[in-house]
Protein backbone atom coordinates (compact mmCIF):
# COMPACT_ATOMS: atom_id res chain seq x y z
CA UNK A 1 0.00 0.00 0.00
CA UNK A 2 1.29 3.53 -1.06
CA UNK A 3 1.68 6.47 1.34
CA UNK A 4 1.89 10.09 0.34
CA UNK A 5 5.13 11.66 1.85
CA UNK A 6 4.10 14.20 3.71
CA UNK A 7 1.77 11.71 5.32
CA UNK A 8 5.26 10.47 7.34
CA UNK A 9 7.41 13.62 6.69
CA UNK A 10 7.37 17.20 6.83
CA UNK A 11 8.43 19.43 4.07
CA UNK A 12 9.93 22.70 4.45
CA UNK A 13 12.32 25.18 2.33
CA UNK A 14 15.57 27.09 3.40
CA UNK A 15 16.51 29.86 4.25
CA UNK A 16 17.95 32.96 2.56
CA UNK A 17 21.93 33.41 2.93
CA UNK A 18 22.99 36.20 5.27
CA UNK A 19 25.71 38.31 3.95
CA UNK A 20 29.05 36.80 3.12
CA UNK A 21 30.36 39.04 6.30
CA UNK A 22 28.38 37.32 8.81
CA UNK A 23 30.26 33.71 8.23
CA UNK A 24 32.73 32.49 10.03
CA UNK A 25 35.52 29.92 10.92
CA UNK A 26 32.92 28.72 13.72
CA UNK A 27 29.37 27.78 14.22
CA UNK A 28 27.56 25.14 12.36
CA UNK A 29 27.99 24.56 8.39
CA UNK A 30 25.31 26.33 6.04
CA UNK A 31 24.81 24.56 2.77
CA UNK A 32 24.15 26.24 -0.41
CA UNK A 33 22.65 24.56 -3.49
CA UNK A 34 26.41 24.51 -5.32
CA UNK A 35 27.66 22.33 -2.02
CA UNK A 36 25.78 19.59 -3.15
CA UNK A 37 28.22 19.02 -5.87
CA UNK A 38 30.81 18.12 -3.28
CA UNK A 39 28.58 16.61 -0.31
CA UNK A 40 27.16 14.05 -2.80
CA UNK A 41 31.16 13.03 -3.87
CA UNK A 42 31.97 12.25 -0.17
CA UNK A 43 33.45 15.55 0.99
CA UNK A 44 32.95 16.56 4.57
CA UNK A 45 30.20 18.39 5.75
CA UNK A 46 32.38 20.30 7.87
CA UNK A 47 33.97 22.05 4.05
CA UNK A 48 30.79 24.31 3.77
CA UNK A 49 30.80 27.59 5.13
CA UNK A 50 30.19 28.26 8.84
CA UNK A 51 27.66 30.79 10.82
CA UNK A 52 26.88 30.96 14.24
CA UNK A 53 23.92 30.31 15.91
CA UNK A 54 23.81 33.61 17.58
CA UNK A 55 23.89 35.29 14.42
CA UNK A 56 21.86 32.52 12.84
CA UNK A 57 19.69 32.91 15.62
CA UNK A 58 19.02 36.86 14.90
CA UNK A 59 18.97 36.36 11.05
CA UNK A 60 15.97 33.35 11.55
CA UNK A 61 17.19 30.68 10.05
CA UNK A 62 16.32 27.50 11.11
CA UNK A 63 18.59 24.61 12.16
CA UNK A 64 17.49 20.91 10.17
CA UNK A 65 18.32 17.91 12.53
CA UNK A 66 20.50 15.25 11.65
CA UNK A 67 19.22 12.58 8.78
CA UNK A 68 17.40 15.59 6.80
CA UNK A 69 17.23 14.86 3.15
CA UNK A 70 17.53 17.38 0.99
CA UNK A 71 18.27 18.48 -2.47
CA UNK A 72 17.55 21.55 -4.64
CA UNK A 73 14.07 22.35 -5.45
CA UNK A 74 14.95 25.28 -7.97
CA UNK A 75 17.38 26.52 -10.50
CA UNK A 76 19.35 24.66 -12.65
CA UNK A 77 20.61 22.83 -9.75
CA UNK A 78 17.47 21.20 -9.40
CA UNK A 79 18.20 19.21 -12.80
CA UNK A 80 20.89 17.70 -10.95
CA UNK A 81 19.20 14.92 -9.17
CA UNK A 82 21.77 15.17 -6.41
CA UNK A 83 20.17 13.92 -2.92
CA UNK A 84 21.82 13.99 0.57
CA UNK A 85 21.23 13.07 3.71
CA UNK A 86 22.53 15.53 6.80
CA UNK A 87 24.98 13.56 8.85
CA UNK A 88 24.64 16.48 11.65
CA UNK A 89 22.69 19.17 11.82
CA UNK A 90 23.03 22.54 9.69
CA UNK A 91 21.69 25.19 8.09
CA UNK A 92 20.34 25.12 4.67
CA UNK A 93 19.60 27.85 1.62
CA UNK A 94 16.26 28.26 0.44
CA UNK A 95 17.17 26.82 -3.04
CA UNK A 96 16.91 23.88 -1.26
CA UNK A 97 13.85 21.09 -0.24
CA UNK A 98 14.05 19.98 3.21
CA UNK A 99 11.98 16.38 4.49
CA UNK A 100 12.10 15.15 8.01
CA UNK A 101 10.64 11.83 8.10
CA UNK A 102 9.06 10.13 11.06
CA UNK A 103 11.80 7.44 11.63
CA UNK A 104 9.50 5.57 13.73
CA UNK A 105 7.47 4.86 10.66
CA UNK A 106 10.60 5.16 7.74
CA UNK A 107 13.82 4.85 7.74
CA UNK A 108 15.15 7.88 6.20
CA UNK A 109 17.33 6.18 3.88
CA UNK A 110 14.67 4.47 2.70
CA UNK A 111 13.81 7.97 1.37
CA UNK A 112 16.57 8.73 0.05
CA UNK A 113 17.56 5.24 -2.36
CA UNK A 114 13.66 6.24 -3.09
CA UNK A 115 15.48 9.73 -4.46
CA UNK A 116 18.21 7.96 -5.87
CA UNK A 117 15.93 5.65 -7.84
CA UNK A 118 13.70 8.26 -9.29
CA UNK A 119 15.36 11.99 -8.22
CA UNK A 120 13.02 14.49 -7.54
CA UNK A 121 13.70 16.22 -10.92
CA UNK A 122 11.02 14.70 -12.62
CA UNK A 123 8.95 16.79 -10.52
CA UNK A 124 10.01 19.52 -12.38
CA UNK A 125 6.82 21.19 -14.77
CA UNK A 126 8.84 23.14 -16.83
CA UNK A 127 12.60 22.68 -18.21
CA UNK A 128 12.92 26.27 -19.15
CA UNK A 129 12.23 27.83 -15.70
CA UNK A 130 12.88 24.67 -13.54
CA UNK A 131 11.70 24.69 -9.95
CA UNK A 132 9.59 21.64 -7.94
CA UNK A 133 7.08 22.82 -5.73
CA UNK A 134 6.60 21.74 -2.06
CA UNK A 135 3.37 20.64 -2.35
CA UNK A 136 4.12 18.34 -5.15
CA UNK A 137 6.88 17.02 -2.99
CA UNK A 138 4.84 16.12 -0.32
CA UNK A 139 2.00 14.57 -2.99
CA UNK A 140 4.88 11.80 -4.39
CA UNK A 141 3.33 7.97 -3.66
CA UNK A 142 5.66 5.44 -2.06
CA UNK A 143 5.49 2.19 -0.86
CA UNK A 144 6.69 1.80 2.99
CA UNK A 145 7.15 -1.65 4.02
CA UNK A 146 7.66 -3.02 7.34
CA UNK A 147 10.93 -1.75 9.50
CA UNK A 148 13.37 -5.08 8.82
CA UNK A 149 11.93 -5.16 5.10
CA UNK A 150 13.50 -1.56 4.87
CA UNK A 151 16.56 -2.27 6.56
CA UNK A 152 17.23 -5.25 4.35
CA UNK A 153 16.75 -3.26 1.34
CA UNK A 154 18.57 -0.36 2.52
CA UNK A 155 21.65 -3.69 3.59
CA UNK A 156 21.27 -4.75 -0.07
CA UNK A 157 21.45 -1.05 -1.89
CA UNK A 158 24.11 -0.21 0.59
CA UNK A 159 26.21 -3.10 -0.38
CA UNK A 160 25.50 -2.52 -3.94
CA UNK A 161 26.28 1.26 -3.81
CA UNK A 162 30.00 -0.03 -1.96
CA UNK A 163 30.65 -2.37 -5.01
CA UNK A 164 29.83 0.48 -7.57
CA UNK A 165 32.47 2.31 -5.80
CA UNK A 166 35.15 -0.42 -5.16
CA UNK A 167 35.13 -0.66 -9.06
CA UNK A 168 34.96 2.93 -10.07
CA UNK A 169 38.17 3.33 -7.45
CA UNK A 170 39.75 0.53 -8.98
CA UNK A 171 39.44 1.37 -12.25
CA UNK A 172 40.69 4.83 -11.42
CA UNK A 173 44.20 3.19 -9.99
CA UNK A 174 44.15 1.57 -13.01
CA UNK A 175 44.56 4.45 -14.82
CA UNK A 176 47.05 6.20 -12.43
CA UNK A 177 48.98 3.09 -12.73
CA UNK A 178 48.84 3.14 -16.70
CA UNK A 179 49.67 7.48 -16.37
CA UNK A 180 52.42 6.55 -14.18
CA UNK A 181 54.04 4.22 -16.40
CA UNK A 182 53.43 6.51 -19.42
CA UNK A 183 56.26 9.26 -17.29
CA UNK A 184 58.18 6.84 -15.99
CA UNK A 185 59.24 5.54 -19.54
CA UNK A 186 58.81 8.92 -21.43
CA UNK A 187 58.47 11.48 -18.76
CA UNK A 188 56.24 14.94 -18.85
CA UNK A 189 55.48 15.15 -22.62
CA UNK A 190 54.59 18.28 -22.56
CA UNK A 191 57.91 19.42 -20.33
CA UNK A 192 59.82 16.83 -22.39
CA UNK A 193 63.00 16.55 -19.83
CA UNK A 194 64.23 13.44 -21.62
CA UNK A 195 65.07 16.02 -24.46
CA UNK A 196 63.14 13.49 -27.23
CA UNK A 197 62.86 14.87 -30.50
CA UNK A 198 59.57 16.80 -30.69
CA UNK A 199 57.32 16.48 -34.41
CA UNK A 200 54.17 17.81 -35.28
CA UNK A 201 50.84 15.98 -35.10
CA UNK A 202 50.67 15.84 -38.92
CA UNK A 203 54.01 13.96 -38.49
CA UNK A 204 52.59 11.21 -36.69
CA UNK A 205 50.49 10.65 -39.36
CA UNK A 206 47.35 11.86 -41.65
CA UNK A 207 45.07 14.38 -40.06
CA UNK A 208 41.37 14.07 -41.52
CA UNK A 209 38.70 16.07 -40.33
CA UNK A 210 35.03 14.73 -40.15
CA UNK A 211 31.80 15.94 -42.23
CA UNK A 212 28.28 15.84 -42.52
CA UNK A 213 26.73 14.36 -45.24
CA UNK A 214 23.89 16.94 -46.39
CA UNK A 215 20.65 16.46 -43.70
CA UNK A 216 18.66 17.09 -46.93
CA UNK A 217 19.12 14.29 -48.64
CA UNK A 218 17.30 11.36 -46.54
CA UNK A 219 18.73 8.95 -48.50
CA UNK A 220 22.35 9.45 -46.61
CA UNK A 221 20.47 8.31 -43.61
CA UNK A 222 17.87 5.95 -44.49
CA UNK A 223 20.42 2.80 -43.61
CA UNK A 224 22.27 1.27 -40.70
CA UNK A 225 25.45 0.81 -43.38
CA UNK A 226 28.17 2.08 -41.10
CA UNK A 227 28.23 4.37 -37.59
CA UNK A 228 28.65 7.88 -37.95
CA UNK A 229 30.53 8.91 -34.61
CA UNK A 230 29.75 11.90 -32.67
CA UNK A 231 31.78 13.40 -29.68
CA UNK A 232 29.33 11.83 -27.40
CA UNK A 233 31.00 8.72 -28.66
CA UNK A 234 34.43 10.35 -27.10
CA UNK A 235 34.46 9.13 -23.75
CA UNK A 236 37.21 10.07 -21.18
CA UNK A 237 37.09 6.75 -19.24
CA UNK A 238 36.62 4.39 -22.42
CA UNK A 239 39.75 3.83 -24.92
CA UNK A 240 37.84 2.95 -27.77
CA UNK A 241 34.98 4.81 -29.18
CA UNK A 242 31.37 4.09 -28.04
CA UNK A 243 28.60 2.80 -30.08
CA UNK A 244 27.25 5.10 -32.36
CA UNK A 245 23.41 5.77 -32.14
CA UNK A 246 23.17 7.67 -35.83
CA UNK A 247 24.19 5.79 -38.43
CA UNK A 248 24.80 6.61 -42.60
CA UNK A 249 23.90 4.79 -45.55
CA UNK A 250 25.90 3.48 -48.37
CA UNK A 251 25.23 6.83 -50.14
CA UNK A 252 26.10 8.84 -46.97
CA UNK A 253 29.22 6.71 -46.90
CA UNK A 254 30.42 7.82 -49.94
CA UNK A 255 30.37 11.42 -48.99
CA UNK A 256 31.46 11.04 -45.60
CA UNK A 257 35.22 11.05 -44.20
CA UNK A 258 36.29 8.14 -42.37
CA UNK A 259 38.80 6.10 -40.69
CA UNK A 260 39.49 2.60 -40.21
CA UNK A 261 40.52 0.41 -36.77
CA UNK A 262 43.17 1.59 -35.15
CA UNK A 263 42.70 5.77 -35.58
CA UNK A 264 42.61 7.87 -32.90
CA UNK A 265 39.87 10.57 -32.95
CA UNK A 266 40.04 13.63 -31.02
CA UNK A 267 37.38 16.12 -30.21
CA UNK A 268 38.22 19.87 -31.79
CA UNK A 269 35.12 21.91 -31.21
CA UNK A 270 33.04 21.66 -27.82
CA UNK A 271 31.23 23.93 -25.86
CA UNK A 272 33.46 23.02 -23.04
CA UNK A 273 37.23 23.60 -22.77
CA UNK A 274 37.12 20.49 -20.80
CA UNK A 275 35.96 18.37 -23.65
CA UNK A 276 38.20 19.64 -26.17
CA UNK A 277 41.12 17.01 -26.54
CA UNK A 278 39.29 14.23 -25.48
CA UNK A 279 40.17 11.06 -27.42
CA UNK A 280 39.53 7.42 -28.38
CA UNK A 281 40.88 5.00 -30.31
CA UNK A 282 38.91 3.29 -33.29
CA UNK A 283 38.48 -0.69 -32.92
CA UNK A 284 36.34 -1.00 -36.59
CA UNK A 285 35.46 1.71 -39.37
CA UNK A 286 33.53 4.43 -38.35
CA UNK A 287 32.79 7.67 -40.09
CA UNK A 288 32.45 10.75 -37.82
CA UNK A 289 31.46 14.32 -37.79
CA UNK A 290 33.58 18.00 -38.57
CA UNK A 291 34.14 18.50 -34.57
CA UNK A 292 36.42 15.60 -34.56
CA UNK A 293 39.79 15.23 -35.42
CA UNK A 294 41.09 11.74 -36.44
CA UNK A 295 45.00 11.21 -36.72
CA UNK A 296 45.60 8.27 -38.67
CA UNK A 297 49.09 6.58 -37.22
CA UNK A 298 52.00 6.01 -39.66
CA UNK A 299 54.33 2.56 -39.34
CA UNK A 300 56.18 4.10 -36.97
CA UNK A 301 53.44 5.77 -34.16
CA UNK A 302 51.90 3.57 -31.33
CA UNK A 303 48.30 4.73 -31.19
CA UNK A 304 48.21 3.57 -27.50
CA UNK A 305 51.33 5.75 -27.51
CA UNK A 306 49.23 8.50 -29.44
CA UNK A 307 46.47 7.86 -27.29
CA UNK A 308 48.23 8.18 -23.69
CA UNK A 309 50.55 10.85 -24.59
CA UNK A 310 47.23 13.86 -26.02
CA UNK A 311 45.54 12.18 -21.95
CA UNK A 312 48.48 13.34 -20.64
CA UNK A 313 49.27 16.31 -22.32
CA UNK A 314 44.90 17.76 -21.98
CA UNK A 315 45.91 21.45 -20.56
CA UNK A 316 48.57 21.54 -22.88
CA UNK A 317 45.91 20.97 -25.61
CA UNK A 318 43.63 23.53 -24.35
CA UNK A 319 45.85 26.45 -24.65
CA UNK A 320 45.32 25.74 -28.61
CA UNK A 321 41.49 26.65 -28.42
CA UNK A 322 39.83 29.29 -29.04
CA UNK A 323 38.43 31.57 -26.52
CA UNK A 324 34.49 32.44 -26.65
CA UNK A 325 31.10 29.91 -26.14
CA UNK A 326 32.21 27.53 -28.69
CA UNK A 327 35.74 26.56 -28.03
CA UNK A 328 37.25 25.20 -31.45
CA UNK A 329 40.96 23.52 -32.60
CA UNK A 330 40.91 23.85 -36.25
CA UNK A 331 42.63 21.20 -38.34
CA UNK A 332 45.22 23.90 -39.37
CA UNK A 333 46.15 24.29 -35.71
CA UNK A 334 45.58 20.86 -34.43
CA UNK A 335 48.11 19.41 -36.93
CA UNK A 336 51.23 21.99 -35.70
CA UNK A 337 50.81 20.67 -32.26
CA UNK A 338 54.19 19.73 -31.09
CA UNK A 339 54.44 16.34 -29.14
CA UNK A 340 57.52 13.97 -28.22
CA UNK A 341 58.14 11.25 -30.26
CA UNK A 342 60.52 8.52 -28.48
CA UNK A 343 61.58 6.12 -30.37
CA UNK A 344 59.38 3.25 -31.81
CA UNK A 345 60.44 0.32 -30.30
CA UNK A 346 60.00 2.32 -26.70
CA UNK A 347 56.61 3.07 -27.99
CA UNK A 348 55.65 -0.54 -28.83
CA UNK A 349 56.64 -1.44 -25.12
CA UNK A 350 54.25 0.79 -23.37
CA UNK A 351 51.69 -0.55 -26.16
CA UNK A 352 52.10 -4.12 -24.73
CA UNK A 353 51.54 -2.77 -20.82
CA UNK A 354 48.44 -0.38 -22.22
CA UNK A 355 46.93 -3.66 -24.05
CA UNK A 356 47.13 -6.12 -21.09
CA UNK A 357 46.15 -3.08 -18.62
CA UNK A 358 42.82 -2.51 -20.52
CA UNK A 359 41.88 -5.86 -20.82
CA UNK A 360 41.71 -5.90 -17.32
CA UNK A 361 39.90 -2.38 -16.57
CA UNK A 362 37.34 -4.04 -19.54
CA UNK A 363 36.54 -6.85 -17.38
CA UNK A 364 36.00 -3.99 -14.31
CA UNK A 365 33.93 -1.81 -17.12
CA UNK A 366 32.13 -4.49 -17.57
CA UNK A 367 31.58 -5.61 -13.92
CA UNK A 368 30.75 -2.01 -13.03
CA UNK A 369 28.10 -1.74 -15.95
CA UNK A 370 26.83 -4.73 -14.72
CA UNK A 371 26.40 -3.68 -10.98
CA UNK A 372 24.53 -0.65 -11.83
CA UNK A 373 22.38 -2.19 -14.08
CA UNK A 374 21.82 -4.42 -11.25
CA UNK A 375 21.11 -1.60 -8.65
CA UNK A 376 18.62 -0.09 -11.11
CA UNK A 377 16.84 -3.44 -11.12
CA UNK A 378 17.06 -4.19 -7.63
CA UNK A 379 15.90 0.14 -7.27
CA UNK A 380 12.93 -0.52 -9.22
CA UNK A 381 11.67 -4.05 -7.71
CA UNK A 382 12.65 -2.10 -4.37
CA UNK A 383 10.47 0.35 -4.49
CA UNK A 384 7.78 -1.10 -6.49
CA UNK A 385 7.44 -3.67 -3.58
CA UNK A 386 8.47 -6.23 -5.17
CA UNK A 387 12.19 -7.35 -4.49
CA UNK A 388 13.38 -10.64 -4.18
CA UNK A 389 15.96 -11.29 -1.70
CA UNK A 390 17.62 -13.48 -3.57
CA UNK A 391 19.86 -11.60 -5.79
CA UNK A 392 23.73 -11.48 -6.93
CA UNK A 393 24.24 -8.28 -4.64
CA UNK A 394 22.31 -9.93 -1.87
CA UNK A 395 24.16 -13.07 -2.21
CA UNK A 396 27.48 -10.71 -1.87
CA UNK A 397 25.89 -9.47 1.67
CA UNK A 398 25.45 -12.97 2.58
CA UNK A 399 29.18 -13.68 1.79
CA UNK A 400 30.16 -10.27 3.98
CA UNK A 401 29.07 -12.57 7.04
CA UNK A 402 30.23 -16.00 8.62
CA UNK A 403 28.86 -19.78 7.05
CA UNK A 404 26.51 -19.68 10.10
CA UNK A 405 24.24 -16.36 9.33
CA UNK A 406 24.83 -17.40 5.42
CA UNK A 407 23.48 -21.10 6.38
CA UNK A 408 21.00 -19.53 8.29
CA UNK A 409 19.51 -16.76 6.13
CA UNK A 410 20.50 -18.05 2.22
CA UNK A 411 17.54 -19.90 0.84
CA UNK A 412 17.54 -22.35 -2.09
CA UNK A 413 17.74 -19.52 -4.80
CA UNK A 414 20.87 -18.03 -3.29
CA UNK A 415 22.41 -21.35 -2.78
CA UNK A 416 21.97 -21.66 -6.38
CA UNK A 417 23.45 -18.56 -7.54
CA UNK A 418 26.34 -19.21 -5.53
CA UNK A 419 27.18 -22.48 -7.11
CA UNK A 420 25.91 -20.46 -10.75
CA UNK A 421 28.63 -17.94 -9.59
CA UNK A 422 31.06 -19.73 -9.20
CA UNK A 423 32.15 -20.76 -12.78
CA UNK A 424 35.12 -18.88 -13.22
CA UNK A 425 34.81 -19.66 -17.30
CA UNK A 426 34.96 -15.69 -19.36
CA UNK A 427 31.65 -16.17 -20.36
CA UNK A 428 29.61 -15.83 -16.96
CA UNK A 429 28.42 -12.73 -16.29
CA UNK A 430 27.82 -13.29 -12.80
CA UNK A 431 31.00 -14.43 -11.66
CA UNK A 432 33.38 -13.69 -9.02
CA UNK A 433 35.40 -10.89 -9.76
CA UNK A 434 37.15 -10.54 -6.15
CA UNK A 435 39.27 -13.47 -5.37
CA UNK A 436 38.54 -13.08 -2.11
CA UNK A 437 34.75 -13.47 -2.07
CA UNK A 438 35.44 -16.18 -4.62
CA UNK A 439 37.27 -18.07 -2.16
CA UNK A 440 34.61 -17.35 0.46
CA UNK A 441 32.03 -18.77 -1.80
CA UNK A 442 34.35 -21.72 -2.30
CA UNK A 443 34.80 -22.63 1.50
CA UNK A 444 31.05 -22.14 2.02
CA UNK A 445 30.51 -24.89 -0.49
CA UNK A 446 32.24 -27.22 1.49
CA UNK A 447 30.64 -26.60 4.70
CA UNK A 448 27.06 -27.09 2.32
CA UNK A 449 28.12 -30.23 1.30
CA UNK A 450 28.91 -31.32 4.83
CA UNK A 451 25.55 -29.98 6.14
CA UNK A 452 24.11 -31.86 3.00
CA UNK A 453 22.59 -28.74 1.76
CA UNK A 454 23.61 -29.31 -1.47
CA UNK A 455 25.52 -33.40 -3.24
CA UNK A 456 27.67 -33.98 -6.27
CA UNK A 457 25.91 -35.76 -9.12
CA UNK A 458 27.44 -37.34 -12.07
CA UNK A 459 26.90 -35.97 -15.12
CA UNK A 460 27.95 -36.10 -19.29
CA UNK A 461 31.71 -37.65 -17.50
CA UNK A 462 31.74 -34.68 -15.15
CA UNK A 463 31.08 -33.96 -11.23
CA UNK A 464 28.37 -31.23 -11.11
CA UNK A 465 26.96 -29.39 -7.63
CA UNK A 466 23.49 -29.16 -7.27
CA UNK A 467 21.24 -27.71 -4.65
CA UNK A 468 18.81 -30.08 -2.34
Amino acid sequence: MKSLLKEFSSIHSGNSAPDKSLFSKKGKPFIRARSLEFLVRGLPLEDCERIDDLIAKEKGLKLYPKNSIIFAKSGMSSKMGRVYILPSEAYIVSHLAIIIVDENIVNPLFIKYYFSYRPPFHLIKDDAYPSISLKDIGNIEISIPKAEIQDRIIAILEKGKYLREKREKSILLFEKLLRATFLNMFGDPVQNERKWNKKQLKEFGEIITGNTPPRANKEFYNDNFIEWIKTNNIIRESLFLSKAEEYLSEKGFKVSRYVNENALLVTCIAGSLSSIGRSAISDRKVAFNQQINAIVPNKEVSVYFLYWMIKISDEYIHSFATKGMKRLITKGVFEQIEFIKPDYNLQKDFEKVAINANNLLSKLMQSKTQLENLLNGLSQSAFNGDLEFNTAVDLEVLLENNYSYFKDNADKKAIQLLLDRLDKNELNENKFYEEHLYDKAKSFVFELLKDEKIKQVYEKEQVKLVVI
